[in-house]
């Protein structure tokens, strides 16, 4: 699968999107554009740590919302998926 930077965002919402469809869980997406910041395989891993974390939330929260955020930070990329599931004690 290749998931170039300058369409990682648009992958990330149809998949949100599919998603929601699916299940009837409400999912926001906040991306920040990534345009050729990125290498290729950076974005195959987003992607597919996102398609996992939904996965778990419908499988396992019990969630009615999901956040899925994703921020570029000087030199960080920083992926953010919440929920309001029941969750599990740490």
């Amino acid at each position: 699968m290749r998931v170039p930077a300058s369409e990682l965002n648009r992958w990330l919402l149809a998949h949100c999107i599919q998603f929601q469809q699916e299940t009837g869980i409400d999912v926001e997406l906040m991306a920040d554009p990534v345009e050729d910041k990125l290498p290729e395989g950076v974005c195959r891993e987003v992607f597919l740590i996102v398609r996992e974390a939904l996965h778990n939330v419908r499988k396992h929260a019990g969630a009615r919302h999901v956040l899925v955020r994703l921020r570029l930070e000087e030199e960080q990329l920083r992926l953010v998926v919440d929920d309001d599931g029941r969750g599990f004690p740490f």
